[in-house]
Protein backbone atom coordinates (compact mmCIF):
# COMPACT_ATOMS: atom_id res chain seq x y z
CA UNK A 1 0.00 0.00 0.00
CA UNK A 2 1.38 3.12 -0.77
CA UNK A 3 2.37 6.06 2.28
CA UNK A 4 -0.88 8.29 2.24
CA UNK A 5 -3.26 6.06 1.27
CA UNK A 6 -5.50 4.59 3.92
CA UNK A 7 -6.56 1.26 3.20
CA UNK A 8 -9.16 -0.67 5.37
CA UNK A 9 -7.15 0.06 8.75
CA UNK A 10 -6.49 3.52 10.68
CA UNK A 11 -6.66 6.97 9.74
CA UNK A 12 -5.80 9.00 6.26
CA UNK A 13 -2.52 11.15 6.06
CA UNK A 14 -5.52 13.92 5.58
CA UNK A 15 -7.38 12.77 8.27
CA UNK A 16 -4.60 12.39 10.85
CA UNK A 17 -2.96 15.33 9.73
CA UNK A 18 -6.16 17.33 10.68
CA UNK A 19 -6.64 15.78 13.62
CA UNK A 20 -4.50 17.42 14.92
CA UNK A 21 -5.86 20.84 14.95
CA UNK A 22 -9.37 20.05 15.35
CA UNK A 23 -10.35 22.67 18.56
CA UNK A 24 -7.68 25.64 17.86
CA UNK A 25 -8.08 28.43 18.88
CA UNK A 26 -9.01 30.07 16.06
CA UNK A 27 -12.98 28.73 16.79
CA UNK A 28 -12.65 31.79 19.21
CA UNK A 29 -11.92 34.64 16.98
CA UNK A 30 -15.99 35.19 16.66
CA UNK A 31 -16.36 35.77 20.14
CA UNK A 32 -19.18 38.12 20.81
CA UNK A 33 -17.68 41.92 21.11
CA UNK A 34 -20.26 44.11 23.40
CA UNK A 35 -22.54 46.50 21.97
CA UNK A 36 -21.66 44.88 18.70
CA UNK A 37 -18.66 46.64 17.84
CA UNK A 38 -14.99 45.52 16.82
CA UNK A 39 -12.38 47.43 18.29
CA UNK A 40 -8.51 47.44 17.06
CA UNK A 41 -7.80 45.46 20.24
CA UNK A 42 -10.49 42.75 19.67
CA UNK A 43 -8.89 42.90 15.78
CA UNK A 44 -5.32 42.45 17.15
CA UNK A 45 -6.47 39.74 19.70
CA UNK A 46 -8.14 37.65 16.60
CA UNK A 47 -5.01 37.96 14.57
CA UNK A 48 -3.25 36.55 17.41
CA UNK A 49 -5.40 33.77 17.69
CA UNK A 50 -5.22 32.85 13.26
CA UNK A 51 -1.93 33.23 13.66
CA UNK A 52 -1.29 30.64 16.39
CA UNK A 53 -2.96 28.07 13.91
CA UNK A 54 -0.81 29.23 10.96
CA UNK A 55 2.31 29.19 12.50
CA UNK A 56 1.62 25.92 13.92
CA UNK A 57 0.47 24.57 10.15
CA UNK A 58 3.46 26.48 8.29
CA UNK A 59 6.34 25.07 10.98
CA UNK A 60 5.11 21.18 10.37
CA UNK A 61 4.61 21.64 6.96
CA UNK A 62 8.79 23.00 6.86
CA UNK A 63 9.37 19.82 9.34
CA UNK A 64 8.00 17.76 6.85
CA UNK A 65 9.68 18.98 3.99
CA UNK A 66 12.50 18.77 5.58
CA UNK A 67 12.10 15.09 6.63
CA UNK A 68 11.12 14.55 3.21
CA UNK A 69 14.42 15.35 2.12
CA UNK A 70 16.39 13.52 5.20
CA UNK A 71 14.54 10.69 3.69
CA UNK A 72 15.49 10.98 0.07
CA UNK A 73 18.92 11.26 1.24
CA UNK A 74 18.85 8.38 3.04
CA UNK A 75 17.75 6.98 -0.15
CA UNK A 76 13.76 6.31 1.52
CA UNK A 77 11.91 7.53 -1.60
CA UNK A 78 8.40 5.83 0.09
CA UNK A 79 9.02 7.63 3.35
CA UNK A 80 10.27 11.40 1.75
CA UNK A 81 6.41 11.02 -0.54
CA UNK A 82 4.32 10.04 3.02
CA UNK A 83 6.42 13.00 4.47
CA UNK A 84 5.11 15.36 1.61
CA UNK A 85 1.64 14.27 1.62
CA UNK A 86 1.51 15.57 5.20
CA UNK A 87 3.11 18.53 4.62
CA UNK A 88 0.71 19.30 0.96
CA UNK A 89 -2.17 19.06 4.21
CA UNK A 90 -0.83 21.24 6.20
CA UNK A 91 0.00 23.96 3.59
CA UNK A 92 -3.86 23.57 2.75
CA UNK A 93 -4.63 24.16 6.70
CA UNK A 94 -2.37 27.38 6.58
CA UNK A 95 -4.57 28.49 3.41
CA UNK A 96 -7.70 27.76 5.24
CA UNK A 97 -6.51 29.30 8.52
CA UNK A 98 -6.70 32.86 6.72
CA UNK A 99 -9.96 34.98 7.80
CA UNK A 100 -10.83 35.51 3.87
CA UNK A 101 -10.98 31.74 3.09
CA UNK A 102 -14.53 31.41 3.33
CA UNK A 103 -15.03 34.79 1.21
CA UNK A 104 -12.66 33.67 -1.29
CA UNK A 105 -14.30 30.29 -1.89
CA UNK A 106 -17.25 32.06 -2.41
CA UNK A 107 -15.53 34.55 -5.09
CA UNK A 108 -14.37 31.34 -7.01
CA UNK A 109 -18.00 29.70 -6.73
CA UNK A 110 -19.58 32.27 -8.08
CA UNK A 111 -16.96 32.95 -10.85
CA UNK A 112 -16.81 29.17 -12.15
CA UNK A 113 -21.03 29.53 -12.62
CA UNK A 114 -20.34 32.90 -14.32
CA UNK A 115 -17.96 30.84 -16.68
CA UNK A 116 -19.81 27.91 -16.74
CA UNK A 117 -22.95 29.95 -18.17
CA UNK A 118 -25.14 28.88 -15.05
CA UNK A 119 -27.80 31.88 -14.18
CA UNK A 120 -29.48 29.71 -11.21
CA UNK A 121 -28.24 30.05 -7.93
CA UNK A 122 -25.71 33.01 -9.18
CA UNK A 123 -28.15 35.34 -6.45
CA UNK A 124 -28.08 32.83 -4.15
CA UNK A 125 -23.81 33.42 -4.24
CA UNK A 126 -24.13 36.99 -4.35
CA UNK A 127 -26.10 36.63 -1.79
CA UNK A 128 -23.87 34.43 0.23
CA UNK A 129 -20.16 36.42 -0.69
CA UNK A 130 -21.91 39.69 1.10
CA UNK A 131 -22.40 37.64 4.27
CA UNK A 132 -18.95 36.32 4.26
CA UNK A 133 -17.65 39.94 3.67
CA UNK A 134 -19.74 41.10 6.35
CA UNK A 135 -18.65 38.33 8.71
CA UNK A 136 -14.43 39.22 8.09
CA UNK A 137 -14.99 43.05 7.96
CA UNK A 138 -13.35 43.61 11.04
CA UNK A 139 -10.74 41.18 11.06
CA UNK A 140 -9.62 42.49 7.59
CA UNK A 141 -10.41 45.20 5.32
CA UNK A 142 -12.96 44.46 2.95
CA UNK A 143 -14.13 47.57 1.18
CA UNK A 144 -12.59 47.52 -1.68
CA UNK A 145 -14.16 43.66 -2.00
CA UNK A 146 -17.48 45.18 -1.22
CA UNK A 147 -17.14 47.92 -3.88
CA UNK A 148 -16.31 45.65 -6.18
CA UNK A 149 -19.06 43.25 -6.02
CA UNK A 150 -21.30 45.84 -5.87
CA UNK A 151 -20.39 46.45 -9.58
CA UNK A 152 -20.55 42.85 -10.78
CA UNK A 153 -23.95 42.60 -9.16
CA UNK A 154 -24.93 45.58 -10.91
CA UNK A 155 -23.25 44.62 -14.39
CA UNK A 156 -24.51 41.08 -14.14
CA UNK A 157 -28.34 42.86 -13.88
CA UNK A 158 -27.21 44.35 -17.46
CA UNK A 159 -26.21 41.01 -18.63
CA UNK A 160 -22.64 41.70 -18.82
CA UNK A 161 -21.57 38.65 -17.26
CA UNK A 162 -17.36 38.98 -18.51
CA UNK A 163 -17.23 42.79 -17.12
CA UNK A 164 -18.61 41.33 -13.90
CA UNK A 165 -15.74 38.46 -14.03
CA UNK A 166 -13.40 41.03 -13.95
CA UNK A 167 -15.10 42.68 -11.02
CA UNK A 168 -15.15 39.12 -9.12
CA UNK A 169 -11.97 38.76 -9.73
CA UNK A 170 -10.84 42.00 -8.39
CA UNK A 171 -12.39 41.65 -5.28
CA UNK A 172 -10.61 38.07 -4.96
CA UNK A 173 -7.31 39.90 -5.14
CA UNK A 174 -7.93 42.43 -2.54
CA UNK A 175 -8.45 39.62 -0.11
CA UNK A 176 -5.06 38.06 -0.76
CA UNK A 177 -2.47 38.46 1.64
CA UNK A 178 0.28 38.56 -0.74
CA UNK A 179 2.64 37.67 2.37
CA UNK A 180 1.55 34.74 2.33
CA UNK A 181 0.38 33.88 -0.52
CA UNK A 182 3.58 33.97 -2.49
CA UNK A 183 5.35 31.91 -0.52
CA UNK A 184 2.84 29.13 0.09
CA UNK A 185 1.63 28.70 -3.37
CA UNK A 186 5.86 28.61 -4.69
CA UNK A 187 6.19 25.82 -2.15
CA UNK A 188 3.28 23.92 -2.29
CA UNK A 189 3.92 23.98 -6.53
CA UNK A 190 7.29 22.80 -5.79
CA UNK A 191 5.99 20.29 -3.01
CA UNK A 192 3.72 18.76 -5.67
CA UNK A 193 5.86 18.58 -8.56
CA UNK A 194 8.76 16.91 -6.23
CA UNK A 195 5.90 14.48 -5.26
CA UNK A 196 5.26 13.82 -8.44
CA UNK A 197 9.24 13.14 -9.67
CA UNK A 198 8.96 10.80 -6.48
CA UNK A 199 6.59 8.96 -8.81
CA UNK A 200 8.37 8.52 -11.92
CA UNK A 201 11.76 7.40 -10.15
CA UNK A 202 13.48 10.75 -10.51
CA UNK A 203 15.22 11.28 -7.18
CA UNK A 204 17.78 14.14 -8.12
CA UNK A 205 15.20 16.13 -9.67
CA UNK A 206 12.65 15.73 -6.60
CA UNK A 207 15.97 16.58 -4.33
CA UNK A 208 16.64 20.03 -6.14
CA UNK A 209 12.69 20.99 -6.15
CA UNK A 210 12.72 20.15 -2.50
CA UNK A 211 15.70 22.41 -1.79
CA UNK A 212 13.43 25.22 -3.23
CA UNK A 213 10.34 23.94 -1.37
CA UNK A 214 12.15 24.25 1.65
CA UNK A 215 13.81 28.21 1.08
CA UNK A 216 9.74 29.19 0.65
CA UNK A 217 8.48 26.87 3.40
CA UNK A 218 11.03 29.25 5.38
CA UNK A 219 9.83 32.47 4.27
CA UNK A 220 6.14 31.14 5.05
CA UNK A 221 7.07 30.92 8.56
CA UNK A 222 8.44 34.37 9.17
CA UNK A 223 6.74 36.05 6.48
CA UNK A 224 3.24 37.29 8.47
CA UNK A 225 5.97 38.60 11.35
CA UNK A 226 7.95 40.64 9.28
CA UNK A 227 8.07 44.25 10.42
CA UNK A 228 6.51 45.62 7.17
CA UNK A 229 3.99 43.04 7.78
CA UNK A 230 3.27 44.43 10.81
CA UNK A 231 3.56 47.60 10.53
CA UNK A 232 0.71 47.57 7.48
CA UNK A 233 -1.74 45.30 9.81
CA UNK A 234 -1.15 48.04 12.92
CA UNK A 235 -1.76 51.00 10.52
CA UNK A 236 -5.10 49.65 8.86
CA UNK A 237 -6.13 49.03 12.44
CA UNK A 238 -5.03 52.37 13.59
CA UNK A 239 -7.25 53.45 10.45
CA UNK A 240 -10.58 51.77 11.75
CA UNK A 241 -10.29 53.03 15.21
CA UNK A 242 -10.03 56.82 14.01
CA UNK A 243 -12.93 56.37 12.04
CA UNK A 244 -14.50 54.88 14.95
CA UNK A 245 -13.24 58.24 16.67
CA UNK A 246 -11.34 56.04 19.09
CA UNK A 247 -8.00 58.40 18.65
CA UNK A 248 -6.58 57.02 21.59
CA UNK A 249 -6.66 53.34 19.85
CA UNK A 250 -5.73 54.96 16.92
CA UNK A 251 -2.26 56.76 17.95
CA UNK A 252 -1.34 53.36 19.81
CA UNK A 253 -1.75 51.54 16.68
CA UNK A 254 0.29 54.43 14.78
CA UNK A 255 3.49 54.39 17.61
CA UNK A 256 3.34 50.44 17.12
CA UNK A 257 4.04 50.52 13.22
CA UNK A 258 6.21 53.51 13.52
CA UNK A 259 8.61 50.80 15.95
CA UNK A 260 8.16 48.42 13.10
CA UNK A 261 8.91 51.03 10.21
CA UNK A 262 12.40 51.70 11.87
CA UNK A 263 13.02 48.37 12.53
CA UNK A 264 12.68 47.48 9.24
CA UNK A 265 14.70 50.26 7.79
CA UNK A 266 17.41 49.09 10.46
CA UNK A 267 18.14 45.64 8.15
CA UNK A 268 17.00 46.89 5.01
CA UNK A 269 19.01 47.51 1.58
CA UNK A 270 19.50 51.12 0.79
CA UNK A 271 16.00 51.46 -1.45
CA UNK A 272 14.02 50.08 1.56
CA UNK A 273 15.14 51.90 3.99
CA UNK A 274 14.63 55.15 2.02
CA UNK A 275 11.47 54.20 1.52
CA UNK A 276 10.54 52.88 4.87
CA UNK A 277 12.28 56.10 6.60
CA UNK A 278 10.00 58.29 4.66
CA UNK A 279 6.58 56.54 5.33
CA UNK A 280 8.21 56.11 9.39
CA UNK A 281 8.35 60.43 9.42
CA UNK A 282 5.00 60.64 7.31
CA UNK A 283 3.08 58.37 10.14
CA UNK A 284 4.95 60.29 13.12
CA UNK A 285 3.46 62.89 11.08
CA UNK A 286 -0.07 62.03 11.54
CA UNK A 287 0.46 61.26 15.08
CA UNK A 288 1.17 64.35 15.66
CA UNK A 289 -1.48 65.77 14.29
CA UNK A 290 -4.31 63.22 15.30
CA UNK A 291 -5.51 65.67 18.14
CA UNK A 292 -6.14 68.88 15.41
CA UNK A 293 -8.86 69.58 13.26
CA UNK A 294 -6.98 68.53 10.38
CA UNK A 295 -9.73 67.44 7.72
CA UNK A 296 -7.66 65.54 5.76
CA UNK A 297 -6.00 62.66 8.43
CA UNK A 298 -8.15 60.19 7.42
CA UNK A 299 -7.10 59.96 3.67
CA UNK A 300 -3.47 60.19 4.70
CA UNK A 301 -3.26 57.34 7.36
CA UNK A 302 -5.58 55.73 4.28
CA UNK A 303 -2.69 56.11 2.45
CA UNK A 304 0.11 55.46 4.72
CA UNK A 305 -1.18 51.59 5.04
CA UNK A 306 -1.93 51.54 1.42
CA UNK A 307 2.16 52.18 0.77
CA UNK A 308 3.41 50.37 3.65
CA UNK A 309 1.40 47.46 2.56
CA UNK A 310 2.80 47.55 -0.89
CA UNK A 311 6.40 47.97 0.75
CA UNK A 312 5.64 44.74 2.84
CA UNK A 313 4.92 43.11 -0.27
CA UNK A 314 7.59 44.09 -2.57
CA UNK A 315 10.06 43.13 0.46
CA UNK A 316 8.52 39.11 0.46
CA UNK A 317 8.84 38.93 -3.03
CA UNK A 318 12.33 40.00 -3.36
CA UNK A 319 13.54 37.35 -0.42
CA UNK A 320 11.76 34.83 -3.12
CA UNK A 321 13.82 35.96 -5.98
CA UNK A 322 16.98 36.19 -3.37
CA UNK A 323 16.83 32.29 -3.20
CA UNK A 324 17.59 31.69 -6.94
CA UNK A 325 20.32 31.38 -8.31
CA UNK A 326 21.02 34.68 -10.29
CA UNK A 327 20.39 35.05 -13.72
CA UNK A 328 17.85 36.33 -16.71
CA UNK A 329 14.60 34.77 -14.65
CA UNK A 330 15.76 36.73 -11.25
CA UNK A 331 16.41 40.24 -12.93
CA UNK A 332 13.12 39.74 -15.19
CA UNK A 333 11.25 38.80 -11.85
CA UNK A 334 12.96 42.34 -9.86
CA UNK A 335 11.89 44.32 -12.55
CA UNK A 336 8.12 43.28 -12.39
CA UNK A 337 8.15 43.57 -8.80
CA UNK A 338 9.42 47.37 -8.87
CA UNK A 339 6.77 48.22 -11.52
CA UNK A 340 4.35 46.29 -9.18
CA UNK A 341 5.07 48.71 -6.47
CA UNK A 342 5.50 51.32 -8.45
CA UNK A 343 1.50 50.64 -9.99
CA UNK A 344 0.72 49.93 -6.09
CA UNK A 345 1.86 53.92 -5.14
CA UNK A 346 -0.04 54.77 -8.26
CA UNK A 347 -3.47 53.53 -7.19
CA UNK A 348 -2.70 55.12 -4.15
CA UNK A 349 -1.84 59.10 -5.52
CA UNK A 350 -5.03 58.37 -8.23
CA UNK A 351 -7.62 56.79 -5.89
CA UNK A 352 -6.72 57.70 -2.37
CA UNK A 353 -5.37 61.01 -2.81
CA UNK A 354 -6.92 62.35 -5.96
CA UNK A 355 -3.28 63.26 -7.21
CA UNK A 356 -3.78 62.74 -11.31
CA UNK A 357 -0.12 64.00 -11.90
CA UNK A 358 1.55 62.15 -9.12
CA UNK A 359 -0.32 59.07 -10.78
CA UNK A 360 0.79 59.82 -13.81
CA UNK A 361 4.50 59.83 -12.48
CA UNK A 362 4.40 56.19 -10.80
CA UNK A 363 3.02 55.12 -13.58
CA UNK A 364 5.59 56.05 -16.39
CA UNK A 365 8.17 54.62 -13.57
CA UNK A 366 6.44 51.55 -13.92
CA UNK A 367 6.58 51.40 -17.55
CA UNK A 368 9.90 52.34 -17.29
CA UNK A 369 10.21 49.17 -14.78
CA UNK A 370 8.21 47.12 -17.58
CA UNK A 371 10.60 48.50 -20.84
CA UNK A 372 13.82 47.15 -18.61
CA UNK A 373 12.13 43.25 -18.00
CA UNK A 374 11.96 42.76 -21.39
CA UNK A 375 15.67 42.69 -21.78
CA UNK A 376 15.59 39.61 -19.34
CA UNK A 377 12.23 37.96 -20.68
CA UNK A 378 12.23 34.14 -22.13
CA UNK A 379 10.70 34.51 -25.04
CA UNK A 380 7.37 33.10 -23.82
CA UNK A 381 6.87 36.10 -21.68
CA UNK A 382 7.70 38.66 -24.21
CA UNK A 383 4.31 38.75 -25.16
CA UNK A 384 2.58 39.00 -22.22
CA UNK A 385 4.93 41.96 -20.44
CA UNK A 386 4.32 43.92 -23.95
CA UNK A 387 0.52 43.66 -23.11
CA UNK A 388 0.71 44.58 -19.95
CA UNK A 389 2.96 47.67 -20.62
CA UNK A 390 0.49 48.76 -23.02
CA UNK A 391 -2.38 48.30 -20.50
CA UNK A 392 -0.39 50.13 -18.09
CA UNK A 393 -0.03 52.57 -21.06
CA UNK A 394 -3.91 52.88 -20.82
CA UNK A 395 -4.12 53.84 -16.95
CA UNK A 396 -3.69 57.63 -17.69
CA UNK A 397 -6.11 58.08 -19.86
CA UNK A 398 -9.23 59.89 -18.54
CA UNK A 399 -12.16 57.80 -17.90
CA UNK A 400 -14.88 57.38 -15.52
CA UNK A 401 -13.50 56.24 -11.86
CA UNK A 402 -14.80 53.05 -11.67
CA UNK A 403 -13.37 52.04 -15.39
CA UNK A 404 -9.94 53.07 -13.66
CA UNK A 405 -10.08 51.21 -10.58
CA UNK A 406 -10.86 47.88 -12.44
CA UNK A 407 -7.51 48.57 -15.02
CA UNK A 408 -5.40 48.93 -12.24
CA UNK A 409 -6.60 45.95 -10.33
CA UNK A 410 -6.32 43.63 -13.91
CA UNK A 411 -2.97 44.93 -14.74
CA UNK A 412 -1.74 44.37 -10.47
CA UNK A 413 -3.16 40.75 -10.91
CA UNK A 414 -1.94 39.90 -13.97
CA UNK A 415 1.71 41.32 -12.36
CA UNK A 416 1.17 39.42 -9.54
CA UNK A 417 0.88 36.04 -11.45
CA UNK A 418 4.22 36.49 -13.60
CA UNK A 419 5.76 37.40 -10.60
CA UNK A 420 4.63 34.63 -8.12
CA UNK A 421 5.48 31.94 -11.44
CA UNK A 422 8.18 29.15 -10.05
CA UNK A 423 10.23 28.26 -12.70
Amino acid sequence: MQAGTSGSHGPTVETAVIAGFVGTPRAASRRHVPGGRRTAATARSTAVENAVVFNSAACEALSHVARARDALASNLPGKAGYELDRALVLFHIVEASQPSSPARARIRALRTRLRNGESLGVTHDLAALFRALQRLTGDAPTEEAIEHVDNAKALLRANERDKADFELQAADATLVYEEIALPLDAARHLVRRARAALNTGKLATARELLKAAEDHAVLLTIALHEPLAEAHQSLWRALRSYNARDYMEARDEIHRAIGYLDYASDGADGATRDIADALSRDARSIENELGSQRGDIALQLAALWRRVKALSEREVECFAIGWQTPGMDTDFRSNLIEAKLRLACAQVDRFVMQDLAQATREVGQAKLYLDRSLIWARSEDTISVSTLRNEAERLTVETNETDQRLRFSVVVSQLNRMIQRVS
